[in-house]
């Protein structure tokens, strides 16, 4: 087994940096994105549950 310092140096040696490019959305399908990207606001605006739904568990006699 080699060390975790090692193994990343090795995996540094082989990897290869690619280039960015703006391309329409529509262009975009299969892609990756070059940097993170964060919302501005929140939608909605407020706190909501993606299922709006309620669930009982009842034993019958």
């Amino acid at each position: 087994m080699i060390l975790i310092s090692e193994a990343l140096e090795t995996i540094k040696k082989h990897v290869v940096t690619l280039s960015t490019e703006k391309i329409d959305l529509a262009e975009s399908i299969g892609r990756v994105l070059a940097e993170n990207t964060f919302a501005d606001m929140d939608l909605p605006p407020f706190n909501r549950s993606q299922m709006d739904s309620l669930a009982v568990r009842a034993k019958r006699y």
